[in-house]
């Protein structure tokens, strides 16, 4: 049995959310009236990203200025690297825009990685188009992308038996329950988490994600897929 790696991006690899700020910085006012139907529940996370991304009036240049002011976890490329030498698959699994996750990790020297995201593409000018490659017509959160269909095209594309999920948020709550078993959360994950019994460790830091991945690679060589009270409640 071995375990594949699945990590959210904005707020959980990032210290900042990426979409949050660029939409705040150029987007036209109204993109704040379609965040508000996205969290009255008028829409799905689908929708409202598209919505938005149509309001955004930057240039390629200034898209990736503000990109490389947004800060990842300091132990991040550390925890890639443990990723890389214990052979377990690390997957970035986002909702965000795909051209600003890879410019950072490009920045960062982490181009490697497998990112799975919305796709944000430039078409003319200061102008931009979101389209959800990764969408799941049967999603019931309706996100840009279905983090629980790629969960499981995961486990069977990597031949693992086990999915450690890394999150921060409300795009984490479906995944975490539905598919992941076993999950790194921290803000409002992790008070779902708590809430719905779920196997799961608060982190602050990929230090520490590092430190629980290890720790579930041990136990599933020499004891089998058990959890302890202690890993089951954070």
């Amino acid at each position: 049995m071995s375990w594949a790696v699945l990590c959210d991006f904005d707020r959980t690899i990032t210290t900042e959310d990426a979409t949050d700020k660029l939409l705040e910085k150029y987007a036209l006012p109204a993109w704040l009236d379609i965040e508000d139907e996205w969290k009255n529940g008028h829409i799905g996370s689908r929708a409202c990203m598209q919505q938005q991304v149509d309001l955004i009036r930057a240039t390629p240049a200034q898209v990736d200025d503000l990109a490389d002011s947004i800060t990842i976890d300091a132990h991040f490329r550390s925890f890639a690297q443990f990723c890389v030498h214990n052979d377990v698959p690390l997957i970035i699994l986002s909702d965000g825009l795909d051209y600003v996750i890879r410019h950072i990790l490009k920045r960062e020297g982490l181009s490697h990685l497998t990112v799975i995201a919305s796709h944000l593409a430039h078409t003319q000018d200061d102008r931009w188009q979101l389209t959800s490659p990764f969408a799941s017509a049967g999603c019931s959160s309706q996100q840009s992308t279905c983090k629980c269909a790629i969960s499981r095209t995961v486990r069977e594309a990597a031949n693992a038996s086990k999915i450690f999920y890394i999150g921060d948020g409300r795009s984490d709550f479906c995944v975490s329950a539905e598919e992941a078993d076993y999950v790194l959360a921290k803000d409002s994950l992790l008070t779902y988490c708590q809430q719905q019994d779920l196997p799961h460790q608060s982190f602050t830091t990929f230090a520490q994600a590092s430190t629980m991945l290890e720790k579930q690679l041990t136990q599933l060589d020499l004891e089998g897929p058990t959890f302890t009270e202690e890993q089951h409640y954070a």
